[in-house]
């Protein structure tokens, strides 16, 4: 099928990698188009990477006519062909992290007291920054503006007036449970909700999958849920009474959806003002950079048309991970098009990615604006059978499933391999757990495995729901001698071995400006530093010496030390201090960092994970400095170090994360992965870490922005859970 809408449910393993590949190559040999005709948009860079690879395998040179490339990527390549028709001009600055956290600090702290986000102390962050950069991304995302959020909150609000005014809700709540108390308000919620007002039950214009009134989610969940178990108990009702109304039974109750919408209402006033801040200095985040697209193709025909005469066959990956504002690309460039020629692919088994503001709700919305002709892959060419129903018996748990998954049933076209069933192993405690992993990874490359594997790139894994868990694993594996790779996303401030180095600038940047008592509170971290030569009892010994003959006066006690590495570091230090109001930034950061540079290159060996992440700490130092260099010559300063250490003070002061991932590893070696970042992997042995409860169904805590019947809100629910280890037992291939 090369002509008109077409939306595939591909479960893993059944080739839909392939399957976009080909239907390119298809397209180009029977179809009258260029390859620049045809756009492939995916998820992430991972996947459009992959896609070129195996377009080029396919069908050679011309694959690179083809355009393959993330959403972000292609709404960023139009703007820089066609800058005419956006508005926001290509001058414009990306807003830093730091800046980012400035701004919201400053519009919570101005909000008047008793504001449902106001409130904190005046000499420290504003108490919501966090939760107000993650709601305005996830509203960009969800392609939801910020007038259409208020009504929605205002219909929430209109909602519990109403049902406190036209129902016995209030009353019921304040009774004690129990199983008549259930059921009259089972008939209580179906009466009031059914004799509701149109204006509280009818949505509110907005992307499908985002929100449902209020009064139809207080009906649903009471009808999903079994408020009376077969005991007699009313614990189900309580946990309904619990999720809507607060309060307590002698107090009174309210509906939580009208303090919960307040909140979103003034989230939106700050969101506005935040937007307007960015215009005003031209500056963007990087959620604007799809809604300047959006803006520009809604607003120029002309544009739209260049499109859509440019991108006749449109193929989309990994559908399942598609978010509001996303799905109104594909719209608009088929918009007007009778029967557009654009392919869907997606698992909605696979939808992972919500807490980024992706909903399967666009499957459906495809499904209703299209009619396409859907097609559903069921063979899996990658796993055995009995992997394959034991990723389905977990499936066959996800409650939620689109209309085309309903009666999904993947079958495997290997033959049976060696493990036929599966088990749980039950260990005492972590340690123990980590110890027989490791063991038994240990074994199995003693036995040869990966010789026999297909790729030994694709061996062996170790998949866990948390990077914690996987972190915790390493010193076992070492102890064991077993090679692995490793990646993961890390805070540069939350780095262990950048706390030396971040003692040293922030050291040196107070002897630069005379506060020598504020730059001997760094002293015992960087003497003690085994990076710096320090050991425990020559650091003893220093101190007790300082305490003795120079009253605790760590400095004078360096400049006047028998030792000469003590010596030797108090005059780098001094040196450093006398260069930092000159010396570009960069050539100092190199002079600071030298030292311990050489010491993690000595040690890659016996602490490898140490080593890859001091690199990625300096890597992130440096990124940073160039980042804030730039903001500086915008504004025509120049950046040395001490302003560069006040930027990251502010940074840590706000808790801005300064990405220092780490990235380490040998061919051949055992992957460590979290399973979001799993997707899309095979491995001919994997072992699931931590799997456990408490671990893969912990989800997202405290407060949110979003009311309970906004369906982009922070919250884990457990088909969340269940779609992520269904990704990770997918993985095996035998």
């Amino acid at each position: 099928c090369l002509d008109g809408p077409l939306l595939v449910i591909a479960g893993p393993g059944t080739g839909k990698t392939q399957l976009l590949s080909l239907r390119a190559a298809n397209i180009l040999a029977k179809c009258d188009v260029a390859p620049r005709n045809i756009l492939c948009l995916t998820y992430t860079e991972a996947g459009a990477e992959a896609m070129r690879k195996r377009l080029i395998e396919l069908i050679g040179r011309d694959a690179y006519g083809i355009e393959v490339s993330t959403f972000h990527g292609f709404a960023s390549s139009i703007r820089s062909r066609y800058p005419e028709y956006f508005t926001r001009p290509s001058t414009d600055t990306l807003v830093t992290s730091l800046h980012q956290q400035e701004i919201f600090d400053r519009f919570l702290k101005s909000l008047p007291f008793g504001s449902p986000l106001g409130g904190g102390s005046p000499d420290m962050p504003a108490q919501n920054i966090g939760k107000m950069i993650s709601f305005v991304s996830k509203a960009k995302r969800s392609g939801l503006d910020y007038d259409t959020l208020g009504a929605i909150a205002q219909q929430n609000i209109d909602a519990a007036v109403w049902l406190t005014e036209h129902s016995e809700l209030l009353t019921l709540a304040c009774e004690r449970a129990s199983a008549a108390l259930a059921e009259r308000f089972e008939e209580e919620v179906e009466r009031a909700c059914g004799m509701a007002p149109t204006s509280l039950t009818r949505p509110i214009d907005c992307p499908a999958g985002t929100y449902v009134p209020y009064i139809l989610e207080l009906r649903d969940a009471v009808r999903r849920t079994e408020l009376i178990d077969e005991k007699g108990k009313s614990s189900g009702y309580t946990k309904m009474r619990d999720a809507f109304f607060g309060g307590s039974n002698s107090q009174g109750r309210t509906f939580k959806i009208a303090e919960q919408s307040e909140r979103l209402k003034t989230a939106c006033d700050v969101a506005r003002r935040y937007q307007s801040e960015l215009d005003q200095h031209h500056l963007y985040d990087y959620d604007d950079m799809i809604g300047d697209f959006v803006d520009a193709v809604e607003h120029n025909d002309a544009l739209r048309q260049v499109l859509q005469d440019t991108y006749t066959y449109i193929q989309v990956d990994e559908f399942q991970d598609t978010n509001g504002a996303q799905m109104r690309i594909i719209e608009l460039l088929c918009d007007g098009v009778d029967a557009p020629n654009i392919m869907a692919v997606g698992d909605d088994d696979q939808a992972i990615m919500r807490f980024q503001g992706a909903t399967i709700e666009c499957a459906n919305q495809f499904a209703a604006e299209f009619s396409p002709r859907s097609i559903v892959l069921k063979t899996n060419y990658r796993s055995t059978p009995a992997i394959v129903e034991l990723g389905q018996a977990i499936a066959r748990q996800i409650e939620y499933r689109l209309d085309a998954s309903s009666n999904k049933s993947i079958e495997a076209s290997k033959p049976q391999g060696d493990q036929v069933d599966f088990s749980e192993n039950v260990f005492g405690g972590k340690a123990e757990e980590y110890a027989a992993v490791a063991a038994s990874i240990k074994q199995r490359l003693v036995d040869h495995y990966l010789d026999k594997c297909e790729d030994p790139n694709e061996g062996i894994a170790v998949i866990s729901a948390k990077h914690a868990a996987l972190r915790s694993l390493i010193p076992f594996l070492v102890k064991k001698k077993v090679p692995f790779s490793y990646r993961e996303r890390q805070n540069l401030f939350a780095s262990e071995r950048m706390q030396t180095m971040l003692a040293l600038l922030r050291c040196v940047t107070a002897l630069a400006r005379g506060q020598k008592e504020l730059a001997c509170s760094y002293l015992p971290q960087i003497v003690c530093a085994a990076e710096l030569g320090g050991d425990h009892p020559s650091s003893v010994t220093f101190a007790l010496s300082a305490k003795r003959e120079h009253r605790g006066d760590w400095m004078a006690a360096m400049c006047e030390s028998n030792s000469a590495r003590v010596k030797e570091l108090y005059d780098d230090l001094m040196q450093w201090a006398a260069e930092a109001g000159a010396s570009p930034v960069r050539a100092l950061l190199f002079k600071i960092a030298k030292r311990s540079l050489g010491y993690y290159q000595d040690h890659k060996e016996l602490d490898p994970l140490g080593s890859a992440e001091f690199n990625a700490g300096i890597r992130a130092l440096l990124a940073f400095a160039e980042g804030e260099m730039g903001d500086a010559r915008r504004m025509g300063r120049t950046l040395r170090l001490p302003d560069l250490v006040d930027k990251l003070d502010a940074a840590q002061k706000f808790g801005v994360s300064i990405d220092a991932s780490i990235d380490l590893g040998t061919p051949g070696a055992v992957r460590l992965t979290s399973a979001h970042s799993s997707k899309g992997l095979q491995f001919e042995c994997v072992y699931l870490l931590d799997a456990d409860d408490s671990t893969w169904h912990k989800g997202a805590g405290g407060m949110s922005l979003y009311p309970s019947n906004l369906l982009i809100r922070d919250e884990k629910d457990d088909d969340d859970a269940r779609r992520l280890l269904f990704v990770a037992c997918l993985l095996y291939t035998s």
